[in-house]
């Protein structure tokens, strides 16, 4: 346990007139332990108030601080700091730290100043105010607010009172039914009062030097990251009530970022960041595999098309004068546009190829057929990193060329749960229902540790294509998938024979078994169901001596499966 902060008597801060006293009647005891810290502290009567602050300490904070290791001193930012369940054992836990807490509500703000004169802490200054951003929130004179916040830190006192009239006043609403709940705007429901609240703009305390952010201010959450994104900090935890886009905590000069902030009321969506041993870039690389024919172009501008700099596209190609005169004009337009030339000829290994080459944290592949919507990628990339999902997909459109307009061939995959996601929603599918449909690796997002861990490649000498091989084992095993909706990737369809297809089958399978045996798998069914489909869907569309040779072959692979499975000592799936 860490010593306590000597004693130093802290000036009296002001109450406002109707600032309710500290009093039994008001508070009572309890104890805190976070941090490797156990004390005593005084918290409201009021249940929301006390167990939601308690409750956010031991299920997000506390967690989260677990896994980071922090410099021995620095200034940690706690905004919307309640009565002090983090800051006090923060400060205990780590005295060379300097902490600044924001809490607007005057109940709570009544006791966290009396915790921090009871434990004697004058490494934390409080402040009774909101937070708000620099567009809304901008003061008349910002540098007469920084010299005041600056001072703050020397411990000079009176800094309330010194503030208080250089903050503009924003509306908040405060909830009539969880005391001590205060969101940013207008709530029109019947349950929320209506309150100005002297508001500083997060911007103006990049002067601080925060190395640590704990962030509790719902509905403004995302305005208060972006105006701190030019700042270096290395960690930030809380909980959000809306959408953050995760390009606010990924960019390289920003510090660490170490990132831990769920969705309230939604465990599956979280502004996260770890640490990355690896030391990849967060950028999301779209490797295409350029065309012999040179139909290439489209696909090229709808990829760059999306706005985000945190996308690539590798382009490989084989070489020819055509495709280098092709991509040149759109290589000097954009310098997100890298022109690779492979060593092999085929899709397979141009995607095998571009992967070698990229050093980003997600990967997708594409081909010339492939026709996204704008942002279609840049939505799945940050879909991946906020659910931390292995494989996350969106909506795909099959455009029959036969047919007099593009018709969407639906997917028989079950939809587990829908969740709301920045300006859309998404939902989960079971990844054994999408191993039953065709191949549709081009319209998903990859976590390129994933696949690196399992080895999962494109097979180059598999024809027509790797893709099946390449879709059974990266949806095997994994939970389920994340799907995107709002936006589409429309795709061409392309025609093969059904000679062909029932080689792929078969190529396929065996791929899959020999990766299952190298790998140990544990679970074969639903590679088993898959193969089963594949099996009918191709015996259906050959001629009867195909049919023979096909049902031999696929008999004797069948066998092998379950040699495997009986190996393996696992009881046998349909």
């Amino acid at each position: 346990m860490s010593p306590k902060a000597p004693q130093v008597h802290l000036p009296s801060m002001p109450q406002e007139p109707h600032l309710p006293p500290v009093s039994n009647a008001l508070g009572a005891r309890i104890e805190v332990r976070a941090f490797g810290q156990s004390l005593s502290i005084l918290a409201p009567q009021i249940d929301f108030l006390r167990e939601d602050s308690l409750w956010r300490l031991h299920r997000i904070c506390q967690p989260a601080l677990a896994t980071q290791t922090l410099a021995a001193e620095g200034v940690a930012l706690d905004i919307g700091a309640g009565f002090g369940a983090f800051a006090l054992p923060f400060a205990l836990a780590y005295p060379g730290w300097r902490v600044v807490c924001f809490e607007p509500d005057p109940l709570a703000f009544a006791f966290l100043q009396t915790n921090i004169r009871e434990l004697a802490l004058p490494q934390i200054i409080a402040l009774p105010f909101a937070v708000g951003h620099q567009k809304a929130d901008a003061p008349q004179d910002p540098t007469a607010v920084r010299t005041v916040l600056r001072s703050a830190l020397l411990g000079q006192g009176e800094e309330i009172e010194r503030l208080r009239p250089l903050l503009p006043l924003a509306l908040h609403s405060k909830s009539k039914i969880n005391i001590g709940y205060l969101e940013r705007g207008c709530n029109l429901t019947a349950e929320f009062d209506h309150a100005q609240v002297p508001t500083i703009a997060a911007a103006l305390l990049d002067c601080l030097a925060p190395g640590l952010i704990k962030l509790i201010a719902p509905k403004v959450e995302a305005e208060i990251l972006a105006d701190l994104s030019g700042s270096k900090i290395d960690h930030v935890i809380g909980e959000s009530w809306g959408p953050i886009g995760s390009g606010v905590i990924h960019p390289p000069s920003a510090g660490l970022r170490q990132t831990w902030m769920p969705r309230a009321g939604q465990d599956e969506i979280a502004l996260r960041k770890g640490a990355d041993p690896h030391e990849k870039p967060s950028r999301l690389d779209i490797v295409f595999a350029l065309s012999e024919g040179g139909a290439d172009l489209a696909t090229i501008e709808a990829l760059l098309g999306d706005p985000s700099r945190d996308i690539r596209v590798l382009a490989v190609g084989n070489g020819s004068a055509d495709q280098a005169v092709a991509l040149k004009s759109f290589a000097q337009s954009d310098p997100r546009l890298l022109f690779l030339t492979a060593s092999k000829p085929g899709q397979s290994a141009a995607w095998n190829f571009g992967r070698l080459h990229s050093t980003a944290t997600h990967l997708a592949f594409v081909n010339s057929c492939s026709l996204p919507q704008k942002g279609f990628f840049s939505s799945l990339f940050d879909l991946a990193r906020q659910t931390g999902a292995e494989v996350v997909q969106g909506p795909h459109l099959f455009i029959d060329r036969e047919a007099t307009g593009p018709s969407l061939m639906a997917e028989k995959a079950k939809v587990i749960l829908g969740f709301e996601f920045a300006d859309t929603t998404y939902h989960r599918l079971s990844p054994a229902v999408l191993l039953s449909n065709a191949p549709s690796i081009w319209r998903r997002v990859y976590r390129r540790d994933f696949l690196d861990h399992r080895k999962i490649w494109f097979p180059e000498d598999l024809k027509p294509s790797g893709d099946y091989v390449f879709q059974a084992l990266s949806l095997h095993g994994i939970p389920d998938v994340p799907e995107l909706q709002g936006r589409r990737l429309c795709q061409k369809a392309v025609a093969i024979s059904a000679h062909d297809q029932s080689h792929c089958v078969l190529g396929s399978f065996a791929i899959v078994l020999k990766h299952a045996r190298d790998q140990g798998w544990n679970d074969f069914g639903p590679i088993l169901q898959w193969f089963s489909a594949q099996v009918h869907a191709s015996v259906m569309a050959l001629n009867p001596q195909q049919q023979s040779e096909f049902i031999q072959s696929a008999t004797a692979l069948w066998a092998d499966a379950y040699k495997l499975i009986w190996a393996a000592g696992l009881p046998e799936r349909p």
